[in-house]
């Protein structure tokens, strides 16, 4: 019997003061970022505690999951892999080789389409020197589980907010308006919320707009990035909408936490809904919710049974378009 596994792919992040800086480097080289960037991002580590909490975030998302699949009665194992920090994909590839793993399901931990959230993982397999067959699962923010995760975070910390005089915000990260372009990622986004639009305004009885903002624009400021930032939506909000008493703030293409997402809305985007007078509600991000393990177990459990993964997305909008990320299953050494 062919020996299959799951390999959890993420971006990976420092977990201890020490690994910030080899961390920097590593995710910046060659791409001529001045140090003294590295330095202002090494302050807001250490201000942060010297940790991102996303490496623990995945763990607990893979517990989850390996949960789900006991429960299943399915014996898969689960591995951990990361682009820029430990557990490096190269590591964990060895360990499945090591293992006796013949054959595998990959999960990138971005359910959005763009270059950096499905191309780039992509790429990163291929040029891993895989020695077995694997899929790739393409982007699934279109799919009903990770949808019904999103409102579940949404709904489980808003509380008893007035929804009449909130305003909703759902926040990704930005990206060059070129690369959105060659990308279905703002496509992708659109359908996910007017989705969460939907499904939150049936929960609470009331029309709930949610707006959609950007975060984490980095790179030449000559070069246009998707707007608007939302720390700027947020600190305009007296001026449009003056009967606002609180803002929800959603971040809806993360599926962790990290360190973008902690210094961009608890910092950034807190401040500047303080300086307007509004109360600041931060909902979580949706990766460790049960729902999201188990939609990754059911499509885990199907792709054994002989299913593409590919098959149970929505292809409304379509996934991709020719020229970005293949939505079709990968086979053999790493090959695209």
């Amino acid at each position: 019997m062919t020996q299959r596994a799951l390999l959890w792919l993420s971006f990976g992040g420092p977990e201890s003061a020490g690994d910030i800086w080899p961390f920097l480097e590593r995710v910046t080289a060659n791409r001529g970022v001045p140090r003294e960037r590295l330095e202002v991002v090494h302050r807001q580590y250490l201000e942060a505690g010297g940790a991102s909490p996303i490496n623990e975030q995945n763990r607990q998302i893979i517990r989850q999951i390996e949960s789900e699949l006991e429960l299943q009665g399915v014996d898969l194992p689960v591995y951990f892999g990361n682009r820029n920090w430990h557990p490096l994909l190269s590591e964990t590839i060895g360990q499945m080789v090591a293992d006796g793993v013949e054959d595998a399901l990959v999960v990138a931990t971005s359910a959005f389409g763009s270059y950096s959230g499905c191309l780039q993982y992509r790429q990163d397999l291929a040029g891993a020197g895989i020695p077995f067959p694997y899929t790739k699962l393409p982007p699934f923010a279109g799919h009903p589980g990770f949808q019904q995760a999103l409102a579940e975070a949404v709904l489980g910390a808003i509380g008893e907010v007035d929804a009449q005089r909130s305003a909703f915000i759902a926040t990704a990260h930005s990206i060059p308006v070129a690369m959105a372009a060659s990308s279905p990622y703002e496509r992708q986004l659109s359908a996910a919320t007017l989705g969460l639009e939907a499904t939150i305004s049936r929960a609470l009885g009331v029309e709930v707009s949610i707006q959609q903002c950007f975060q984490s624009r980095s790179g030449d400021p000559a070069t246009p990035w998707l707007e608007p930032d939302i720390a700027a939506a947020i600190a305009a909000l007296p001026q449009t909408r003056p009967e606002l008493t609180t803002v929800v703030v959603i971040p809806i293409a993360f599926l962790t936490d990290h360190q973008e997402v902690r210094y961009d809305l608890d910092v950034l985007a807190r401040t500047a809904a303080e300086n307007a007078g509004l109360e600041y509600v931060r909902t979580p991000t949706p990766g460790t919710s049960p729902r999201l393990a188990k939609l990754i177990a059911e499509l885990a459990t199907g792709w054994i049974g002989g299913q593409d993964p590919a098959a149970s997305l929505p292809a409304d909008p379509p996934l991709c378009f020719q020229g970005c990320c293949s939505a079709r299953s990968e086979r053999g050494r790493g090959q695209t």
